[in-house]
Parts: C-alpha cells; structure tokens; sequence
C-alpha cells in the first residue's frame, strides 16, 4: 500500500503529524509512506525518521504544479491523508488531479469557514468530523487514520527517549496568543532539575525574536532550521 501523507503548515503541525507516521508503519508495516510538506524547514525535521520512505517538497515545484501533479500521479499512490484542517484549496485539488483513488481528510464545516468548506469536502472520499476547540489535533490525526484501518493511540513523537522538545514560537498571526518566552524558560529549567530531561527547543526562521530570551543552558538546546537535523543523527 503506498500512501501520501499531505502535511501543509509549519514545525507545529508537523509535530501533530508525526505520530501518525510510526501508526501507519506499525499497523501496515509493508506500506509506503510519502510525506508531502510545504515549508523547507520541515525537510529537517523529518531527516532520518525512521518511518517515512520518502519526502516529497512542494516548494520544488514552485511555478510548475503541473509538473508536481504528474509527479505525484506516477507514484500510484494508493491513499492521501489530509490531515491539515487549513482551508487552502491546493491540499484538495492536487490529490483529485493525480487520481489517487481514496483521498482522506476532516470535514471543516464546524470551523465555520464558509461554504468552500462544503465544496472542498466533495473532493474527499471519505472523512470524518473536525472537532473544533474540542480535542487535541494531534489525537483528531491519529483518529483521522481509523478511515485506514489502522487505530493509533501513542502520542508521542519516538525519537528520542530522554528528550522533551519544544517548539514555543507561532506565526505572526498567532504571536498573541503564545505563551511567554520566559515560561517557556521556566518550563524548561524545571524539566531538566526535576524530571532530568534534556529540552531541546525548536526555533524557526520567522522567530527570531524568541533567541533573545531562550538561550541553550545546562540541560538546554535551541536548534534552528540549520542544526535540527543533527538531533537525529
């Protein structure tokens, strides 16, 4: 079974996804997982992940969509799972136009976004409900993969075992409603007297304002777009 895992959005979404991917694996153990992201940040990431076979960057293929359409068309894939609740239509279309036959994703009309979301719905072949401020996205994924058959319940990223990652930073429309650097700080200063973890923070390229107040310490990484894929190595 070869499946295509569509992972729009930045570190944090991709962090959500990330249980998905040793669900799949573990369940179906002989499929192949694709993941296709959009932020260049997120090649990193997945550096070295031991359950996805191959990183698809939509970036690559800025200006010729035709181009990844095919792309994707000849990989014969047997599912798409949408996971990402954003509304941009690229994430439904591309899977319609390369016939990936069972295309899977969440039915957004609780999120009150409009009617796109009764239109982007139809080009699902199977869906379930977004459940709206009521549940952690990260358990709305793995429930997302029960249209495969497979039931995940582990919600932890398994990459690293002693290890507590943390990605404080939001976008520019989300920095309102982030928690404050320097409880981030506490957090983990906490983690690492108490509980003897080693906090490893993620930071992106838009957050560079965070630097000035987490800083790595005793116990305490801070790794950017170019040093996270030395985590995994």
């Amino acid at each position: 079974m070869k499946i295509l895992l569509i992972a729009g959005g930045g570190i944090g979404d991709l962090l959500m996804t990330t249980p998905m991917f040793s669900a799949i694996k573990k369940a179906i153990p002989k499929s192949h997982l694709s993941v296709l992201i959009l932020q260049s940040i997120n090649a990193s990431l997945l550096a070295d992940n031991p359950y996805v076979d191959k990183v698809i960057h939509w970036k690559s293929y800025d200006g010729k969509r035709l181009s990844l359409v095919l792309a994707i068309k000849g990989e014969r894939f047997d599912y798409a799972v949408h996971n990402h609740s954003c509304s941009m239509w690229r994430f439904y279309i591309l899977p319609f136009l390369a016939r990936i036959p069972n295309r899977i994703g969440f039915d957004r009309r609780s999120t009150s976004k409009g009617w796109k979301t009764h239109v982007q719905r139809l080009f699902l072949t199977a869906q379930i409900p977004y459940r709206t401020k009521l549940d952690l996205r990260t358990r709305m994924n793995l429930d997302l993969l029960g249209l495969l058959g497979v039931k995940g319940t582990n919600l932890s990223y398994e990459k690293v075992d002693g290890r507590v990652g943390i990605h404080p930073g939001s976008d520019g429309n989300g920095a309102i409603k982030r928690w404050p650097a320097s409880s981030f700080m506490e957090l983990a200063r906490r983690l690492v007297k108490d509980q003897g973890k080693e906090v490893v923070f993620f930071i992106g390229p838009g957050e560079k304002e965070l630097k000035d107040i987490i800083k790595p310490e005793l116990g305490i990484r801070v790794l950017q777009p170019d040093s996270i894929a030395s985590l995994y190595k």
